[in-house]
């Protein structure tokens, strides 16, 4: 059991949080040209410093990371992520000399998200649109990474910090940065609905402009061809065969509450949420906390992205959710929860997005799923097939909570809910 002397981090409890203050670290190049490392409260960042933060992302990502295609500005996309979100925030800027008429050498985003600990309310630190100009190298590079490790632990006394890990240096070095896994993988599932549209279109990259090491131009570097697309056609109708062969019968009878049931699209989360995301979180040991606030903040504001809230309900009392994001050739089924040992209303949600998905004209739906939770036979009894997938979650305790207190979530057996909504993937 963690200590019970650990707050409530709701969020609005979290915005009375105080920050510390605003920090400045120096540091030097081997040329001579010094470097300061500034945190500051996101909504001290003027409009300016925002337009620099994405003209660096756009260096640093060669052309930008992949939600700069599915916003028309992404300064806004920026701001309702790290100013307007519904719990405190902190960036920090790596700058050159106040001087110099340089640009801005590095980003990162921070923000507090309200975790269930084994039914025990808790503040974890995730990180987001992490970027270092390619210039920036050698030894600057490692004390930055070294400065961050020590400050980002100590902002706003979280319990631990979280985040999704998915560029393989990243990854390769988590180890040595303190960071653990969880007990189990978590897996991406695809399932194509238009099987040659998803193929032909399945491994085009926007081509490179820069010199920047990202995720995507390592995984192109090492992959030494691109299978023509009737290789590919006919190595995902293999996928698809095998699939159905190793597919369990599922059994949705005998499930406990009404059969019949309404799925209806809402246009924003209300107050029943709160209870039922408490009696929903039950099922599991680790679950990112769902209130309206938050919800409708991520899923509602149209600068998140385009999304479908689709609510299964009898009489007005909520038995389960899905949000699905559209808009892209492959859409994404971002959140999905239902009651405990509702498999009936799950079943019946993701049945529903993959038909919303078909008639927005995606090619194909993906969904994140921890290995062996409640839902994964579901998704495989409807079709989706299990890829390969490079990102990670990652945690490590901060300096107020003892390790030992987290490392049951090492364990396989731990209940962890994740899916995309929970990351900034989407």
């Amino acid at each position: 059991m963690l200590p019970s002397t650990l707050y409530d981090s709701t969020p609005e409890q979290l915005k009375a949080v105080p920050a510390s203050p605003t920090s400045t670290l120096e540091m030097e190049e081997a040329s001579g040209r010094r470097l300061r490392l500034r945190a500051a409260e996101a909504d001290e960042l003027t409009l300016g410093e925002w337009d620099c933060a994405v003209d660096l992302l756009r260096t640093a990502f060669n052309g930008g990371p992949n939600w700069f295609s599915a916003t028309e500005v992404p300064r806004d996309h920026l701001l309702w992520k790290l100013v307007d979100y519904p719990g405190p925030t902190r960036i920090y800027l790596s700058e050159g000399d106040r001087d110099a008429d340089a640009p801005l050498l590095g980003f990162l985003g921070t923000f507090s998200r309200d975790w269930l600990v084994r039914g025990q309310p808790r503040c974890g630190t995730d990180m987001v649109d992490a970027a270092l100009h390619p210039d920036i190298q050698g030894r600057v590079l490692l004390e930055t990474f070294r400065s961050l490790r020590r400050e980002i632990p100590r902002w706003g006394d979280p319990d631990f910090c979280f985040s999704f890990a998915s560029h393989p240096a990243l990854i390769r070095n988590r180890g040595f940065q303190g960071k653990h896994d969880l007990g189990r993988p978590l897996d991406t599932f695809v399932r194509p609905l238009d099987l040659l549209r998803f193929v032909r279109g399945e491994r085009v990259h926007r081509p490179a402009h820069g010199s920047s090491r990202t995720r995507i131009q390592i995984e192109l570097e090492r992959r030494r061809s691109t299978k023509p697309a009737l290789a590919r056609l006919v190595a995902w109708q293999g996928r698809i065969l095998r699939q159905r062969i190793r597919r369990r019968p599922l059994d949705l009878d005998g499930v406990a509450g009404p059969t019949s049931f309404d799925v209806r699209t809402y246009e924003r989360f209300d107050e029943r949420i709160r209870p039922f995301f408490a009696e929903a979180a039950e099922a599991f040991d680790f679950i990112q906390v769902r209130t309206p606030e938050f919800l409708n903040w991520r899923y509602v504001d149209p600068r998140s992205g385009q999304f479908t809230i689709r609510v299964a309900e009898v009489d007005g009392d909520m038995l389960g959710y899905a949000v699905l994001e559209t808009g892209r050739a492959t859409a994404n089924l971002a959140d999905l929860l239902v009651r405990p040992g509702r498999a009936d209303i799950a079943h019946a949600l993701v049945r529903d997005a993959s038909i919303l998905a078909r008639e927005s004209g995606a090619s194909a739906i993906r969904s994140w799923m921890m290995r062996d939770h409640p839902y994964e036979a579901l998704l495989t009894d409807l079709g989706f097939v299990r890829v390969h997938t490079s990102t990670k979650p990652v945690f490590h305790a901060s300096p107020r909570t003892d390790p030992e207190e987290l490392a049951f979530l090492q364990h396989p057996d731990t209940r962890v809910h994740l899916m995309l909504g929970d990351s900034d993937h989407v």
